[in-house]
Protein backbone atom coordinates (compact mmCIF):
# COMPACT_ATOMS: atom_id res chain seq x y z
CA UNK A 1 0.00 0.00 0.00
CA UNK A 2 1.41 3.38 -0.99
CA UNK A 3 1.49 6.04 1.74
CA UNK A 4 -1.03 8.80 1.34
CA UNK A 5 -0.27 12.51 1.42
CA UNK A 6 -3.91 13.43 2.05
CA UNK A 7 -4.99 13.07 5.67
CA UNK A 8 -7.79 10.69 6.56
CA UNK A 9 -8.96 13.21 9.16
CA UNK A 10 -8.21 16.81 10.18
CA UNK A 11 -8.44 17.92 13.81
CA UNK A 12 -9.35 21.59 14.29
CA UNK A 13 -9.81 24.01 17.16
CA UNK A 14 -12.49 21.83 18.80
CA UNK A 15 -9.93 19.07 19.34
CA UNK A 16 -10.93 15.50 20.12
CA UNK A 17 -14.70 15.61 20.21
CA UNK A 18 -16.86 12.50 20.45
CA UNK A 19 -17.55 12.87 16.72
CA UNK A 20 -13.82 12.81 15.92
CA UNK A 21 -13.23 9.74 18.11
CA UNK A 22 -16.20 7.95 16.51
CA UNK A 23 -14.95 8.83 13.02
CA UNK A 24 -11.47 7.47 13.81
CA UNK A 25 -12.88 4.22 15.19
CA UNK A 26 -15.04 3.77 12.08
CA UNK A 27 -12.10 4.42 9.74
CA UNK A 28 -9.95 1.95 11.67
CA UNK A 29 -12.43 -0.81 10.87
CA UNK A 30 -11.38 -0.44 7.21
CA UNK A 31 -7.76 0.75 7.50
CA UNK A 32 -4.74 -0.49 9.48
CA UNK A 33 -3.22 2.97 9.75
CA UNK A 34 -4.62 6.50 9.70
CA UNK A 35 -2.92 9.77 8.78
CA UNK A 36 -4.34 12.60 10.89
CA UNK A 37 -3.50 16.27 10.48
CA UNK A 38 -3.85 18.94 13.18
CA UNK A 39 -4.71 22.20 11.45
CA UNK A 40 -3.31 25.59 12.48
CA UNK A 41 -6.22 26.40 14.79
CA UNK A 42 -5.76 23.04 16.51
CA UNK A 43 -2.01 23.60 16.88
CA UNK A 44 -2.65 27.00 18.46
CA UNK A 45 -5.21 25.55 20.88
CA UNK A 46 -3.64 22.21 21.91
CA UNK A 47 -0.21 20.78 22.61
CA UNK A 48 0.31 18.25 19.82
CA UNK A 49 2.04 15.68 22.05
CA UNK A 50 -0.80 15.74 24.58
CA UNK A 51 -3.33 15.56 21.76
CA UNK A 52 -1.55 12.54 20.24
CA UNK A 53 -1.44 10.82 23.63
CA UNK A 54 -5.16 11.43 24.24
CA UNK A 55 -5.94 10.28 20.72
CA UNK A 56 -4.13 6.96 21.11
CA UNK A 57 -5.64 6.33 24.56
CA UNK A 58 -9.22 7.06 23.51
CA UNK A 59 -9.04 5.10 20.25
CA UNK A 60 -6.88 2.25 21.59
CA UNK A 61 -4.26 2.75 18.87
CA UNK A 62 -0.49 3.01 18.68
CA UNK A 63 1.34 6.18 17.74
CA UNK A 64 3.50 5.25 14.76
CA UNK A 65 4.84 8.67 13.83
CA UNK A 66 4.42 12.32 14.67
CA UNK A 67 6.00 15.08 12.65
CA UNK A 68 4.87 18.68 13.01
CA UNK A 69 1.09 18.68 12.87
CA UNK A 70 0.88 15.21 11.31
CA UNK A 71 0.11 12.07 13.27
CA UNK A 72 0.19 8.50 12.02
CA UNK A 73 -1.63 5.96 14.17
CA UNK A 74 -2.19 2.23 13.77
CA UNK A 75 -4.27 -0.55 15.22
CA UNK A 76 -2.88 -2.30 18.30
Amino acid sequence: MQPTTNPHLIIGKNGLTEAVITEIKEKLKKEKTLFIKINKAGKDTYDRKELAQLLTQQTKTTLLSMRGGSILIGKR
